[in-house]
């Protein structure tokens, strides 16, 4: 075979191929059977069942109110804190109020919710003339000295005196 009758017949192998491959894949129509015709079940009504009575559910006793909560306890003076107080204490009574003024702020800065260092710092400031701020650290103590009554009393009184010395 030469060359040239080889490349002759190469198209004509692939027309073949290319008619042939539609045959290949061709699958007959499924067609599905004749239908029966469904036969016919005649019902009877059904009476409605009697609907029963609700059985009547007792209500519940409303829930007892929650007992009230305690205020919580004034916090206890740390040992940082007491010593910073009763130094502040004794500058105070000494008449060396910025030192006082310093040392109770340092213990606040430690214990912000300590309602004693709060009325000494309040004293502190009502003896320099600052009554402002005297009855404003007053109102503080007061507000953290919680049921203590003699801490509320203490504070009250410098309230009282910070707005007499107005």
């Amino acid at each position: 075979m030469n060359r040239s009758s080889f490349r002759a017949r190469r198209p004509l192998r692939l027309l073949a191929a290319l008619l042939l491959l539609p045959a290949a894949c061709a699958v007959p129509v499924y067609e599905p059977p004749p239908a029966q015709p469904v036969p016919r079940v005649e019902s009877t009504p059904v009476p409605p069942a009697p609907v029963p009575e609700p059985v009547p559910v007792p209500e519940p006793p409303p829930p007892a109110p929650p007992p009230p909560i305690p205020p919580p306890p004034p916090p206890a003076s740390s040992g940082a804190t007491a010593s910073l107080l009763q130094q502040g204490r004794q500058y105070a009574a000494a008449g060396n109020y910025p030192l006082a003024t310093s040392s109770l702020e340092r213990a606040l800065r430690i214990n912000p919710n300590d309602a004693d260092i709060w009325y000494e710092l309040g004293r502190v400031k009502l003896r320099q003339g600052d009554r402002a701020q005297a009855e404003s650290m007053a109102r503080r103590a007061l507000a953290l000295a919680g049921s203590d009554a003699q801490r509320r009393a203490r504070c009250e009184d410098l309230i009282a005196e910070a707005r007499r010395s107005k």
